[in-house]
């Protein structure tokens, strides 16, 4: 059902939701009518001024002396006329009464007196605690005017009051629908409303949930056809005030039974008469909860009574719908923070459940299956220096020499897995002395031969004379790290390139095969712990490249991967300290 625009006028409208930075004096009324005290022990002094007021809509209460006018204080008047000369107490001590009253401390006091008028008697009431002072006899349209003026004052008071209770009743809420129930409370109970509710948009962003209601007026949540009065939720897009005002970013007046019936003629129930049609709800206001414009929700209240909404009190309500949406965009961040919180701390627990995993692994390693690893390697070279010879023996031998090859890897993995503990726990450290870079590229060179001829690759050496200072026996194994790699990735009949080079007082080492490469998405986690390339068909830790990473990172230094496409892969790294050796 298209949805008919509210009514433009002064019983129905729509108006943008005032921004922050507007300074507009807010009055907040309600369907109770102002009601003034008049406490002069002169009645026709009373009526004359009662007559002035009530013309301009104000209830009248009166007392003829001070003790009469503090027990009718008890009705809570909006503002108390006092006249100085009272027959029982004096004026300024019914006024110091009423200041010290904490209930009544806020209602302005206007003094006057047709005995009193110098200016040296208007000080003296003001500085006792009167909040104004009129001499007698006085103009009625400065009375009525000095009237509002002091009632625009108590609302200001009471803005502030209601505002401070507000946002201490916000600090304390946790959950959207305390929020919004803190909100809701605070509304209906400044304006007066008979009923209300609060909207908010759910998690799908395609509705808006009804978190809670108060009041008997249904009618406005939902269309007569429908059998519950009170839905929990509203399509995003439905002709209803709540979703309309959310949708629009523009708060909704209207201030009549016609107005809402005009409106909103679905919701209206069926009768004879537009007027009877919209008799159940006779006003209503919508608000939007924004934040940074953008709507979350809707604030309601509806009045079983026509009523007004002077733009001081509009601009109140949505001053309170606006703290109503700080606050829901504090605890939305909270529980997001929350849940953040809780993830961290379920994958430190991860974290450390496999660190200990880990760690049960490396002990089981390094005590349970070393040594029996010690007696295979004893046992094979005993089985090869012994063999006969002849035939079988050197049959003995090759079997020998294969067993040998498989325990020298199965004690590179151990040491691997142990180095990788050591690099995870900060243990690992580097003793640094002064070495000759080509012994450490010629034995590096060596090591690796023997894995290059099995897939006939060539491999080939460039080096200058230089020395470096860092641990033999650790830089060594991040070269071998890199060759082996590299012979790994290396197709038969390949080519790997090992070099040094002197560069800014240290020297970098470089090992460049002619492999697949390393594809662009592998290179910022290549070096990371247990990572293997996607290029990789054998086994292996895949420490091998965060083990080198960490050797050359202790002594200083950086380490880096370049691959051309189609061009194999470079793996370099730089240690800071060499300089030219005396022996080349």
């Amino acid at each position: 059902m298209a949805l008919t625009p509210p009514v433009r006028s002064t019983s129905g409208m729509r108006s943008r939701v005032p921004g922050a930075a507007e300074k507009t004096s807010l009055i907040v009324t309600s369907a109770r009518p102002v009601s003034v005290l008049i406490v002069d022990d002169s009645p026709s002094s009373r009526r004359a001024v009662a007559t002035i007021l009530q013309r301009h809509g104000y209830r009248i209460l009166e007392a003829a002396n001070g003790q009469e006018g503090l027990a009718r204080m008890a009705e809570r008047p909006d503002l108390v006329l006092l006249d100085v000369e009272l027959p029982d107490i004096q004026g300024p001590e019914v006024c110091r009464r009423i200041k010290n009253n904490p209930f009544t401390a806020h209602t302005p006091v206007l003094e006057f007196s047709a005995a009193h008028v110098s200016t040296g008697d208007q000080a003296h009431g003001l500085n006792e605690g009167a909040d104004a002072y009129l001499p007698l006899p006085v103009d009625p349209a400065v009375l009525v005017a000095t009237v509002r003026s002091m009632l625009r004052l108590r609302a200001a008071l009471e803005r502030v009051d209601r505002l401070h209770r507000l946002t201490t009743a916000l600090t304390i809420t946790a959950t959207a629908s305390e929020i919004a129930k803190v909100v809701l409370d605070h509304a209906m109970e400044a304006a007066g409303a008979s009923g209300g509710a609060v909207a908010l948009l759910d998690g799908s962003g395609t509705a808006f949930e009804i978190t809670v209601e108060a009041g008997d007026l249904r009618s406005w949540l939902s269309s007569p056809t429908e059998r519950d009065d009170s839905p929990r939720q509203i399509p995003l897009q439905s002709p209803f005030p709540l979703t309309v005002c959310a949708w629009t970013g523009e708060a909704i007046w209207l201030e009549s039974g016609e107005a809402y019936a005009a409106g909103y003629p679905h919701l209206a129930r069926p009768s004879t008469s537009t007027a009877a049609a919209g008799a159940e709800i006779q006003g209503l206001a919508a608000i939007p909860l924004l934040i940074e414009g953008r709507s979350v929700g809707a604030l309601g209240l509806v009045f079983p009574a026509p009523r007004a909404f002077p733009e001081p009190e509009r601009a109140f309500l949505c001053t309170v719908t606006q703290h109503g949406a700080q606050a829901l965009e504090r605890a939305r961040l909270f529980q997001a923070e929350r849940e953040a919180r809780e993830r961290a701390e379920q994958a430190m627990e991860q974290e450390r459940r496999s660190a200990r995993a880990r760690e049960d692994i490396i002990a089981v390693v390094s005590h349970d299956l070393r040594n029996p690893l010690h007696l295979v390697t004893m046992g094979g070279q005993i089985i090869h220096t012994q063999a006969p010879a002849g035939p079988s023996g050197s049959m003995i031998r090759k079997h020998s020499e294969r067993i040998l090859r498989a325990a020298e890897r199965m004690n590179g993995l151990i040491r691997d897995l142990l180095d990788a503990a050591s690099i995870e726990a900060g243990a690992f450290r580097v003793d640094l002395g002064t070495q000759s870079v080509p012994a450490l590229i010629s034995d590096a060179f060596d090591a690796v031969l023997p894995l290059a001829k099995a897939k006939a690759i060539e491999l080939h050496r460039e080096v200058v004379a230089l020395d470096a200072d860092c641990d033999r026996d650790r830089v060594l194994q991040a070269i071998v790290n890199l060759l082996t790699n590299a012979v790994k990735f290396t197709p038969e009949q390949g080519l790997i390139r090992l070099s040094a080079e002197a560069r800014d007082g240290g020297v970098v080492f470089s090992v460049a095969d002619t492999g697949p490469g390393v594809a662009p998405d592998q290179v910022s986690k290549l070096f990371d712990r247990y990572e293997r390339q996607s290029r990789a068909t054998g086994g292996g830790t895949g420490l091998g490249l965060y083990i080198a990473k960490a050797i050359v990172e202790a002594h200083g230094g950086t380490i880096w991967v370049e691959s051309p496409p189609g061009r194999g892969a470079i793996f370099s790294f730089y240690l800071p300290r060499a300089r030219r050796s005396d022996n080349p």
